[in-house]
């Protein structure tokens, strides 16, 4: 039986979110671009870096297009990245604030990290690994009970608060923006993550350079569905929505050699069998070239 390491370590705490404080912080920043008329900026293709593109999805919250030159689906409207940065300044995952989300998670989340560490001890030794996008560092919890060094990066400062509680440490800020010593992790991972990158190109190419030789690359980022981003559930958060070709895609150009690459299943298909067939993910694991 899988020890439950959620109750261990964060136990029937609730943290404090002030979110009528978060969105007014967040509504400051969006008036001030608002009044400078950048509240929304236009983009390129991420990946192949062409303007050309088809609209497929225009909403309050941005606009969804599908590059012309090669396919990749993005939001090529989006909101400026002053505001994208301040929406995750205050986040913190619901298992930590919402005790009806805790009670299913607790059941959920020991099951889902143990399974993603052992897709990534299938492909390398034990070593150090880093967590993009680290939230309330479960996943690291999980690997340092499994004898991994781990460390974290997340742009939220709630989240740095709690990975500094589990005695995890954590970087502050974006990628891109921060200073790594050359190869210094064997397994760098984002599980949806890379979707919420301003950047992605940039950023990849940032970890590539933290990787060691042969260091893995581990990703699970939500499938492209017209549906969610017709609802606007992935929006504005997700700037851009992967298939298999587009990651496969964007894995090259960056220098990364694909190991993996298929569909996923719904992590809800680990405790609920409704959930089978639901194909809603995509995960990767890729070596460094």
């Amino acid at each position: 039986m899988i020890e439950n390491l959620m109750e261990k370590y964060y136990g029937d705490k609730l943290y404090d979110y002030n979110l009528p404080r978060a969105e007014a912080e967040l509504q400051t920043i969006i008036d001030f671009e608002e009044k400078k008329g950048e509240l929304f900026v236009s983009i390129s293709c991420p990946i192949c870096y062409e303007k050309p593109v088809f609209s497929v999805h225009k909403s309050r919250a941005g606009c969804v297009g599908q590059c012309l030159c090669c396919g990749t689906i993005y939001n090529y409207i989006r909101l400026s990245d002053l505001v994208t940065s301040a929406w995750y300044e205050n986040f913190l995952p619901g298992f930590l604030i919402n005790p009806k989300i805790r009670k299913d998670d607790w059941v959920r989340r020991p099951l889902l990290n143990n399974y993603d560490l052992d897709v990534i001890e299938s492909y390398t030794d034990v070593g150090n690994l880093l967590d993009i996008g680290a939230c309330g560092g479960d996943l690291l919890v999980y690997a340092r009970e499994r004898g991994w060094v781990v460390a974290g990066q997340d742009l939220s400062k709630p989240c740095m608060y709690v990975l500094k509680e589990l005695d995890i440490p954590a970087v502050l800020g974006h990628v891109h923006s921060t200073m790594y010593q050359e190869a210094s992790f064997s397994v760098i991972s984002m599980r949806h993550t890379l979707e919420h990158f301003m950047y992605p190109q940039t950023e990849l190419r940032v970890l590539r350079h933290v990787l060691a030789e042969d260091g893995l690359l581990y990703i699970v980022v939500p499938r492209w569905q017209e549906y969610f981003v017709e609802k606007n559930y992935d929006l504005p958060q997700h700037l851009t929505h992967y298939t298999l070709e587009s990651l496969d895609m964007i894995m090259n150009f960056t220098g990364f050699e694909v190991l993996l690459l298929e569909n996923a299943e719904c992590s809800r298909t680990l405790i609920d069998d409704e959930f089978k067939g639901i194909y809603n993910n995509i995960r990767c694991v890729a070596r460094k070239k």
